[in-house]
C-alpha cells in the first residue's frame, strides 16, 4: 500500500466518522418503544445484579440497545438487544428482543433506544431501577405485571382462569383464610387512562361511576379508590383492581389492617 492509499483511506473514514457523528445528533427522539420487562426487578443489596431485559419491538429498527443515564444527564450505551434464541431470547425471529446484563450499583436509570433510518432514535419512557429493602414481617412477590411487598405469613397464589382470558387473579391469603386481599390484571384493547376506562366502562350500578369512586393519586399514578375497598388502575394497556378483603363479604371481616395494606400500596412497583 503506497503513502497516497493510506492517506486516502484515513480520509475517508475520518469523513465517515465525522458524517457518523453529524447524524447522530441530528436524530430526532421519539418515544415509540415500551419499556422492558425485567427480571428480577428490584436490584440487590450488593450493588451486582444480573438482570434480564425483553422488550417487544414490531417495527424495523436498527441496533436496539439499553441505555442508562449517566451523572452527567447523558445516556449511555450499555449492552444490545438479541432476537437470535440465544443467551437468555427465547424464540428467534419473533420481535422480543432480550439482553442479561450484570447492573452495578443499587440505583440506575434506563431507556431502550434504536436508530430508524438517518434522522429518527426511537426511545422508551425512561424506568428506575434500584434496591428495596424488605420490611421485617414481610417478603416480596414478583411477576411480569407487578412487584409488592406482602406480610411473611401470606402465600401468594394465582387463581385459575378460564381458558382464552386476558384476566388474571393474584390471591395473597393467611392460612386460614382469615386475611386476604386480591389482584385483578386485566388486558385492555387500546391504551387509555384510567379516567378514559372509567367513562367507558359497563359498570353494575346505574348512578355515575364518579359517585362511587374517589380519584385519588397513588405512587404517582391517578387511582380510583371505591369503599369495597378497593385501588383501580390503569398502565400500559392493563387494568389493574387491588382488593383489601374479600369480594361480597362485608368490609373488614377479611380485610388486612389500614396501616399494613398501606406499606403494601406504597410498594407497588410495575412494568
Amino acid at each position: 500500500m503506497t503513502k497516497k492509499t493510506a492517506l486516502t483511506i484515513l480520509v475517508l473514514a475520518i469523513l465517515a466518522a465525522g458524517t457518523t457523528a453529524v447524524f447522530a445528533r441530528m436524530r430526532k427522539e421519539v418515544v415509540a418503544l415500551s419499556v422492558p420487562e425485567r427480571t428480577p426487578r428490584s436490584l440487590t443489596q450488593d450493588g451486582n445484579t444480573q438482570v434480564t431485559f425483553t422488550v417487544k419491538i414490531d417495527q424495523r429498527v436498527w441496533k436496539p440497545m439499553l441505555q442508562m443515564q449517566g451523572a452527567n444527564g447523558k445516556w449511555q450505551k450499555i449492552a444490545k438487544f438479541h432476537d437470535n434464541g440465544k443467551n437468555g431470547d427465547q424464540t428467534k425471529g419473533d420481535k422480543n428482543y432480550t439482553i442479561t446484563k450484570t447492573i452495578q450499583g443499587q440505583k440506575a436509570t434506563f431507556r431502550v433506544a434504536a436508530k430508524k433510518g438517518l434522522r429518527k432514535l426511537l426511545v422508551s419512557e425512561p424506568f428506575v431501577m434500584e434496591y428495596s429493602p424488605v420490611p421485617p414481617g414481610f417478603k416480596k412477590y414478583e411477576d411480569p405485571d407487578i412487584s409488592l411487598i406482602y406480610p411473611e405469613d401470606m402465600t401468594a397464589k394465582e387463581l385459575e382462569s378460564n381458558p382464552g382470558s386476558t384476566l388474571r387473579t393474584i390471591e395473597f391469603a393467611d392460612s386460614l383464610q382469615d386475611k386476604i386481599f386480591m389482584i385483578d390484571v386485566f388486558q385492555l384493547d387500546k391504551d387509555q387512562t384510567i379516567i378514559e376506562y372509567a367513562d367507558e366502562g359497563d359498570w353494575t350500578f346505574s348512578e355515575p361511576w364518579r359517585e362511587h369512586f374517589e380519584i385519588t393519586t397513588m405512587n404517582g399514578m391517578t387511582v380510583l379508590k371505591s369503599k369495597l375497598p378497593s385501588w383501580q388502575f390503569v398502565r400500559s394497556r392493563k387494568h389493574y383492581e387491588i382488593i383489601n378483603g374479600l369480594p361480597g363479604w362485608e368490609e373488614g371481616v377479611h380485610n388486612l389492617d389500614d396501616a399494613t395494606f398501606e406499606q403494601i400500596l406504597n410498594s407497588i412497583t410495575l412494568p
